[in-house]
C-alpha cells in the first residue's frame, strides 16, 4: 500500500489555480481585518492612514465591524478566483471611503494604497471566473 507522491503533488497543481499575486493579497488581507477591527473599537478610523485618533460615533464603529464582515466574505471570493469577488469589493471600499470621507474620516494616501492593492488584483481579472 504505498501512496504515489507524484500523482498526489499533480493532483493538488490542478487544484491550486491561483496566482501568487491573489494569495499574497487575500493573505496580507486577512491579517489587515482584525487590525482594522482592533484599530475602530480604539476610536482611530480604519481609513485615515495617519492614525490621529478622533471621536468616532459608535453607529460608525458598527458599520465599520458590518463591511469588515463584508470584506472577509469579498475575501473569499476573490480566495476562490471569483470575479465577483472583486467586484463586490471594490464596491464595498468605495461605499466605505465615500462615508469615511463625508465624516472627515479618510485620508488620500490609504485610498491610493486600496487603488494600487485593487489595480494589482484587476490585473489577475482575466484568470477569474464568474
Amino acid at each position: 500500500m504505498f501512496i504515489n507522491t507524484a500523482n498526489l503533488i499533480n493532483n493538488m497543481k490542478k487544484d491550486i489555480e491561483r496566482p501568487l499575486i491573489v494569495s499574497m493579497f487575500c493573505i496580507l488581507s486577512l491579517v489587515g481585518l482584525p487590525l482594522y477591527t482592533i484599530l475602530i473599537i480604539n476610536g482611530i478610523p480604519p481609513v485615515n492612514i495617519s492614525f490621529t485618533k478622533i471621536a468616532v460615533p459608535f453607529w460608525y464603529t458598527i458599520f465599520s465591524i458590518i463591511l469588515n464582515l463584508l470584506y472577509f466574505i469579498c475575501l473569499i471570493y476573490i480566495w476562490k478566483m471569483k470575479k465577483m469577488g472583486v467586484f463586490w469589493y471594490n464596491v464595498i471600499l468605495i461605499f466605505d471611503y465615500f462615508i469615511g470621507s463625508l465624516l472627515g474620516f479618510s485620508d488620500l494616501y490609504a485610498m491610493m494604497l486600496s487603488g494600487f492593492k485593487l489595480g494589482i488584483i484587476y490585473t489577475q481579472l482575466n484568470k477569474m471566473k464568474y
